[in-house]
């Protein structure tokens, strides 16, 4: 086990678990009564978690996964989450979702998404930015874009396309439709799927 004291600690942030254990960096999104929404301070607390471990030789690898029963059902679209929003920037989630998934694909250390549940929206594209994605037969991808007018932010228009091809992508981002973890490993879209018992 790793002991770190209070200068080499790693900040978390209320709504996102840090700890670094053993080698490995924890990162837990931790709203699990939004099935873990995300929020702008919460992105750039991930980033900068992941900026730090790619100059820190005490990570040897990250593990990203979300409280409760879900990975992520993507940015925080309520009205608390909105409420949260500081005035003169919409756009921040938006900024720090792009910010944290350029983090995971520079970090030079391999980074595993631990997909216990849904991952939706931006939770799918900051999933599959990793090098590894295991997931729960319980787990499911989403991309519900189009069921509030937006277009599939993140990278998911290419990281979905890359990896499944564009007519499986466009199935997904167009008709939002929801894709079971037996149907994203057919797929090729994750790694591994196991019991939801044992992951």
């Amino acid at each position: 086990m790793t002991t770190l004291d209070a200068a080499d600690a790693y900040a978390g942030h209320p709504d996102l678990g840090v700890s670094l254990d053993d080698g490995v960096l924890s990162v837990t999104f931790n709203r699990p009564d939004s099935l873990n929404s995300l929020t702008a301070p919460m992105l750039s607390a991930l980033a900068d978690a992941l900026d730090r471990a790619a100059e820190d030789p005490r990570v040897k690898v990250v593990r990203l996964g979300g409280a409760g029963r879900g990975f992520s059902s993507g940015a925080g679209i309520s009205e608390d989450d909105q409420a949260r929003r500081k005035e003169g920037a919409p756009d921040a989630v938006l900024l720090g979702a792009n910010r944290s998934i350029r983090a995971i694909v520079a970090l030079p250390k391999p980074v595993i998404a631990v997909v216990q549940g849904p991952a939706a929206g931006v939770g799918v594209s900051l999933a599959l930015a990793c090098d590894l994605v295991l997931a729960s037969e319980k787990a499911f991808f989403l991309l519900a874009f189009t069921k509030i007018g937006l277009m599939p932010d993140g990278g998911a228009t290419a990281l979905v396309a890359a990896a499944i091809g564009r007519a499986r992508a466009m199935r997904m981002a167009l008709l939002a439709e929801r894709i079971s973890a037996a149907e994203a490993f057919d797929f090729g879209l994750i790694s591994a799927v196991y019991p939801a018992d044992e992951l």
